[in-house]
């Protein structure tokens, strides 16, 4: 059965040929802000009507207007910017001149120095003399003594006692006519420990050629008053000359006296120790090797300042071996020794070796002199020094000094205070004596050396 086609009519009889052909749309259009345009005759608030195009294909958008505000003068927008640069370049102009003040006063000024370097080699002999006014290279003497003890294998002998004896040299400087003392006539350089000559002596008159009087003179020898020990004594032990005690208060008591010639020794009380000779020599010449190291050490330390003294110019004496004790089947050994260390000034030793550079190059300034103290030193005659022959000294000195001007630094710093950088060389100049060259760094460069040393630094740069 054929179907039947009918049309469809919706509700409340709305059907699709009541649509029309072209419907219009009307869209709104948001507002657009006011636009500012800047025109020389404008008035503020002024507004201008702007149409707008339809903006869909169905139909035209509604009409609007938008309010656009005119710009301020030209003139007042102008004179705000110059008020603006002017205040900027203010500003920076007052930190520049708080930056400037700023950094001058708080400036540092750096300085590097050279000192005065001079080169000395030395390679020659040298000829020294006991220290008097008219020597030009004088050596002094500085005395250490002391003493050490060890022990060794011994038995007892048989108890003994006996008297020091040794040699002294007898002075007559009272009178021209010759002085004549007897036998058993008692010395003394202490007041205490007496001495008696054996022997009747006479002394020799004094002699005066040009003026000058020369004591007459005479060896003799001498025994202890007393058995013991304590009358031994060394020609080290720096003894005060011996006085006739017979003559003391009268005017002989002075200028007749003695000094020793050699030690006095051998007077001992107690146990005679019998021991090896060989352990005997052994022991002594270790205790001899100690000493000398020992008494070395403290001459170096007694060295006064100003002065030098070398490893090899010193000479050594000891006495006689003292063998004794109390102890059973062992012997003590006493050695006394004594060290002379010879001693030179130290700018002495330099004006010489350096055929006087160190006196004339620095002028009224200080130097150092490295290198002095390691110079090779060597006394050709030490053989034959003796401290009271004062004999000249022949010595041989091999090696390399440098002469370096010792910079017043304090002094230079006060001549910178708040001088130019320019002017920093006319300062070095007027110390040329101890300065070869100085240079300055300033920070901020612009500054003046600072018034405050505190803020002055100088480096002493050494070769």
């Amino acid at each position: 059965m054929p179907r039947r086609v009918q049309d469809i009519v919706p509700g409340e009889h709305r059907h699709v040929r009541d649509v029309p052909a072209e419907r219009q749309v009307e869209r709104a259009k948001p507002e657009r802000p006011k636009i500012v345009r800047e025109t020389k005759d404008a008035e503020p608030e002024q507004e201008i009507k702007i149409h707008h195009k339809p903006l869909g294909p169905l139909g035209p958008v509604s009409k609007k207007h938008l309010l656009v505000t005119p710009p301020p003068p030209r003139a007042k927008r102008q004179g705000n910017r110059l008020k603006w640069l002017i205040l900027a370049l203010s500003i920076i102009a007052i930190i520049g001149i708080i930056g400037f003040v700023a950094s001058s006063y708080y400036s540092r000024a750096t300085f590097t120095i050279t000192p005065k370097v001079i080169d000395v080699p030395v390679n020659g002999t040298f000829v020294a003399q006991i220290a008097s006014a008219t020597s030009t290279l004088a050596y002094e003497v500085v005395t250490v003594k002391g003493a050490a003890s060890s022990t060794v294998a011994a038995t007892d002998g048989p108890s003994i006692s006996t008297k020091s004896t040794g040699k002294i040299t007898l002075y007559n400087s009272y009178s021209n006519q010759p002085v004549r003392l007897i036998a058993g006539t008692r010395l003394s350089s202490d007041g205490n420990s007496i001495y008696r000559l054996p022997g009747s002596v006479i002394i020799p008159g004094y002699t005066n050629p040009s003026g000058t009087i020369m004591p007459g003179k005479t060896v003799v020898s001498i025994v202890a008053d007393q058995p013991g020990q304590a009358y031994n004594l060394t020609k080290s032990d720096n003894v005060d000359n011996f006085k006739v005690v017979a003559y003391k208060g009268g005017p002989r008591y002075e200028s007749v006296y003695a000094k020793m010639a050699t030690d006095i020794s051998g007077g001992f009380v107690g146990v005679k120790k019998i021991t090896d000779a060989s352990a005997v020599a052994s022991t002594t010449a270790k205790i001899k090797a100690y000493l000398t190291t020992s008494l070395l050490a403290q001459a170096k330390s007694a060295v006064p300042q100003g002065y030098i003294m070398y490893d090899n110019s010193y000479i050594s004496s000891f006495a006689t071996p003292d063998v004794g004790g109390v102890i059973e089947r062992s012997a003590t050994i006493t050695l006394q020794g004594t060290v002379y260390g010879i001693i030179f000034k130290k700018n002495e030793l330099l004006a010489k070796i350096s055929n006087g550079q160190s006196g004339m190059s620095f002028g009224s300034f200080s130097y150092t002199s490295p290198g002095l103290e390691e110079l090779q030193v060597a006394i050709v005659n030490l053989k034959d020094f003796s401290p009271s022959k004062k004999v000249s000294l022949v010595m041989k000195v091999k090696g390399d000094v440098k002469l370096i001007g010792t910079v017043p630094v304090d002094d230079i710093v006060k001549k910178l205070e708040g001088i130019s950088l320019a002017k920093t060389q006319d300062v070095f100049k007027s110390y040329s004596s101890v300065i070869a060259s100085g240079t300055g760094e300033l920070v901020p460069p612009w500054a003046k050396i600072p018034k405050n040393p505190k803020r002055i630094a100088v480096t002493v740069q050494m070769p």
